[in-house]
């Protein structure tokens, strides 16, 4: 496993203090990317948007096990910790769905969708779907404070 050393995300707070919460970016069964490390950190200082005491947020992709004749896709989870709660986004690749031909008989699922083999897609669609768990926490942790103003 070769890990990217520990960053930190510099995000302003309500009172324009600014803070740090450590982005720590792990990539399993392939070799580190500049430009992939730096895509992940762009998108991880876009989840501040949503709540701005994000305590962490862990990045694991992984690039499993190849296989002679179809290739894997990648595997991006997302740790992510927040006060009282910690969110958990994993995105796998999609299988197509196998089919019946004119005979009646099923075809063989053919490799991955085209592109769950580009890990920058991958990683976007991750970090689309943490938006949306921030936004649910969000809404959850104002609807129990009563207030709508009130920051996170």
């Amino acid at each position: 496993m070769q890990t990217k050393a520990v960053q930190f995300l510099m995000k302003k707070s309500s009172n324009e203090s600014v803070s740090a919460a450590p982005l720590q970016i792990c990539y399993h069964n392939m070799a580190p990317s500049q430009s992939l490390t730096e895509l992940v950190t762009e998108e991880a200082e876009k989840l501040s948007l949503y709540v701005h005491r994000i305590i962490f947020c862990r990045v694991v992709i992984d690039h499993p096990h190849r296989h002679q004749r179809k290739g894997s896709g990648y595997e991006v989870s997302i740790e992510i910790g927040v006060p009282r709660d910690l969110l958990v986004v994993r995105h796998e690749p999609l299988k197509r769905r196998t089919r019946k031909d004119a005979g009646g008989r099923l075809e063989s699922p053919r490799d991955l969708k085209p592109e769950m083999h580009d890990p920058y897609l991958t990683v976007r669609r991750a970090f689309a779907a943490a938006s949306r768990q921030l936004e649910d926490y969000a809404y959850r942790i104002r609807r129990a404070t009563g207030g709508m103003h009130q920051a996170i």
